[in-house]
């Protein structure tokens, strides 16, 4: 029997969730006590969102006191869903909702393939900023796959111009959201859980877990990773931030990415595509949306466009190689890579009289009491700069501490990685593991006006 560890993050989905799982059988579903209750302060969140693994932290020691298969959460109107599974080490990892959708995408099509229910004109939907991995998985079961704008109301559109001519079987979004069958138009949690309780049982049967069919997956099509920034610009000002960056984009668009081509972009603004060699096409999309996309002579895409809901830009990294280890290369490459131009668009001129090293620990300190969760309130920083273009950012009369400062980082690279787990953590991999802090995320925010390149070589301790 599956054990599930349930948090509704204080929002409505407790009641309905539980009642759903337990008329289809799953029995054992355990509840965080310390977020059951409705509560709109989210006092143990700092935001009850399933994508933040923050969260999830009362779900995970409950997980690990209980032995359960996996963790489950929903946000607080219970449309999108998260889901953290054990990895092979036996340690808890957060699925990404580009990863939960080729999972649901790969069984629904699997088992409606062995079980001769495939309907006639079969199609299934994913938003542009979605990973065109289920495409892949379409392709190989003869399915449709339509892609549509940003927004689940556009899958609904597809879904009823599709009546008569096309059966949906199912779509989402990489922002938690899915929906494994028509009959609600919108992002659905508890079928979606439902789903994904049937998808792991099933797993079990076979002595598997959710973690051991999506490295299954991978081995079939292609190792795919994705990655995220979010740059938050608060205010009136930050709103006219955010627009100058697009424009800046759409005005200096990168031409390679980290060294690899660009091979075409896609403005949906002007709904028009541009090849390599200039040549332009128009998309297809029943209006305009204020996204820019990158794709590289190696597969990989970046989509970078404004939060339709919070002061936000959004960068979205995904990339396809043979093996993971590859592909974390990629991401480190390409973020850094993208990450600088934004940071070059972000700064109109240099800061010259920045003490850097003040400045930045206090910068450093102020986002991260912002965005540790409830439990974790008691933290230091000290900041490691270590730059091969680092003497362009610092003020000569500071150069010989930065030299100092490089030394010191080296020595720490040399150290067992897992000796410092929990105390160093290097750009690009979450801090402390319960934690769930982005180091990236905060080298992007501090890094506006302080002296060290972003996303590059940046330790917090």
């Amino acid at each position: 029997k599956l054990q599930v560890v349930y948090t509704p993050f204080h929002g409505s989905g407790n009641i309905p969730v539980r009642k759903i799982l337990k008329r289809v059988g799953v029995e054992n579903v355990h509840v965080v006590k310390e977020q059951e209750e409705p509560d709109p302060q989210f006092s143990t969140v700092k935001s009850p969102n399933p994508e933040n693994p923050e969260g999830f932290v009362y779900a995970e020691k409950l997980a690990y006191d209980l032995d359960a298969s996996f963790i489950i959460g929903t946000d607080p109107d219970c449309d999108r869903v998260g889901v953290m599974v054990r990895g092979k080490a036996g340690h808890f990892l957060t699925i990404s909702g580009n990863q939960m959708g080729a999972l649901l995408c790969e069984y629904i099509l699997l088992s409606r393939t062995e079980k001769n229910k495939m309907p006639e004109n079969p199609a299934c939907i994913r938003s542009i900023v979605t990973s065109p991995f289920v495409d892949a998985i379409c392709k190989k079961y003869s399915v449709k796959l339509i892609e549509c704008l940003t927004g689940f109301k556009w899958i609904a559109r597809e879904i009823a111009i599709s009546e008569g001519k096309k059966k949906y079987i199912g779509g989402g979004e990489e922002s938690f959201g899915f929906l494994p069958f028509d009959k609600v138009r919108d992002k659905d949690a508890p079928a979606s859980i439902c789903l994904i309780c049937e998808i792991a049982a099933w797993a079990k049967d076979q002595g598997k877990t959710l973690y051991d069919l999506l490295m299954q997956i991978y081995q079939e099509y292609g190792f795919s990773k994705e990655f995220t920034i979010n740059v938050t610009k608060p205010g009136k000002s930050g709103a006219d931030e955010i627009k100058q960056m697009m424009e800046n984009f759409r005005a200096n668009p990168p031409k390679e990415m980290a060294g690899i081509p660009i091979v075409c972009s896609k403005d949906y603004k002007s709904l028009e595509a541009r090849d390599g060699e200039g040549n332009v096409t128009k998309l297809d999309m029943p209006e305009t949306s204020n996204v820019l996309q990158y794709f590289t002579a190696e597969g990989d895409k970046v989509s970078v466009r404004p939060s339709g809901t919070e002061p936000k830009i959004k960068l979205y990294y995904l990339v396809r190689a043979s093996d993971e280890s590859k592909a974390n290369l990629k991401v480190d490459n390409y973020s850094a890579s993208l990450s600088d131009s934004l940071i070059q668009i972000s700064l109109s001129k240099p800061f010259r009289n920045v003490n850097y090293r003040e400045d930045a620990i206090k910068a450093l300190k102020d986002s991260i009491s912002k965005n540790l969760p409830a439990p974790y309130t008691n933290f230091d920083v000290e900041l490691y700069i270590s730059s091969k273009n680092i003497y362009d950012y610092v003020p000569n009369d500071m150069r010989e501490e930065t030299k100092k400062d490089k030394s010191r980082i080296l020595n720490l690279r040399n150290r067992d990685n897992d000796d410092l787990k929990n105390v160093v953590t290097k750009v690009g991999t979450p801090c402390a593991p319960s934690a769930g802090l982005q180091g990236r995320h905060i080298a992007l925010w501090a890094s506006h006006g302080y002296y060290f390149e972003p996303s590059q070589n940046l330790w917090i301790l």
